[in-house]
């Protein structure tokens, strides 16, 4: 959530401290599904950094009127972003944002490289 409104374009990124991250696409509802080893396996157990960017360009433009994650949470080291997955896994998560809402909402993204 950004300001209240779902981030509704983008991806998701899980960084462990050991082990392989784990990626998911954010949908138009603000939901998202984590995938490690498969689209839809989940993250593996622990602390996790947490990163989201928008669409790369290269994938297609973003959707006009889509509200993206701020440049700060492409970021594990400017995010400040964590999650902790227990053993039982998560069936939800809500991350709260911070930023301008009119800077989060798409017109053109042509975002940088993920950190």
């Amino acid at each position: 959530m950004l300001n209240g409104e779902p981030v509704t374009s983008g991806y998701i990124y899980t960084s462990p401290r050991k082990g392989r991250l784990a990626t998911g696409s954010i949908e138009p509802d603000g939901s998202f599904q984590l995938g490690t080893y498969s689209k839809t396996d989940g993250a593996i157990v622990g602390r996790h950094a947490v990163m989201l960017a928008p669409i790369p360009s290269d994938e297609g433009p973003t959707p006009e009127g889509a509200v993206v994650p701020p440049a700060k949470y492409a970021s594990a080291s400017s995010s400040g972003l964590t999650i902790d997955v227990p053993p039982e896994g998560l069936t939800d998560h809500l991350f709260e944002l911070e930023g301008s809402l009119e800077e989060a909402t798409a017109t053109s993204v042509h975002p940088g490289p993920i950190e």
